[in-house]
C-alpha cells in the first residue's frame, strides 16, 4: 500500500488531480482498476495515485463507515482555500477507465 502522507504532499505541490482508493488485495475491481493506473503510468501519463488498506485509519476518515471497495475518490488540491476539493467519488469499478481518462489522460489532436 501506498505512503499516505507523501503522497499527499506531491498532490499539493503538483496541483494535479489525485486519486485515492481504499483496496484490498482478494478484490478483483480494486485489481483491474490498480492495473489501469499502472498501464497509464507505464505509458508516460502523469497519474498521481495511492491506494489505501481498509485497515488504514485515513481509508476509515474517507469511508465514514462505508464498508464496500473498490472505494475511491478524485481529488485537486486548491491553492486559494488550501484544502482539497473532491472532483469525484465513486464505490465499485464500473467505468473506471472513462472516469480516470476525465481526470488524467491529456487529449491531444
Amino acid at each position: 500500500m501506498s505512503d499516505y502522507k507523501a503522497d499527499w504532499l506531491k498532490a499539493v505541490e503538483s496541483g494535479e488531480p489525485w486519486l485515492v482508493m481504499v483496496s484490498e488485495d482478494w478484490c478483483g475491481p480494486c485489481q483491474q482498476i490498480k492495473n489501469y493506473l499502472k498501464q497509464l503510468k507505464a505509458q508516460g501519463v502523469n497519474v498521481h495515485y495511492t491506494v489505501l488498506s481498509t485497515s488504514s485509519p485515513y481509508a476509515e476518515q474517507l469511508m465514514k463507515g462505508n464498508s464496500a471497495i473498490p472505494n475511491w475518490y478524485i481529488w485537486q488540491w486548491n491553492p486559494d482555500t488550501e484544502s482539497f476539493k473532491k472532483l469525484h467519488n465513486q464505490v465499485g469499478s464500473q467505468n473506471h477507465k472513462a472516469i480516470i481518462d476525465r481526470y488524467f489522460v491529456k487529449v491531444t489532436k
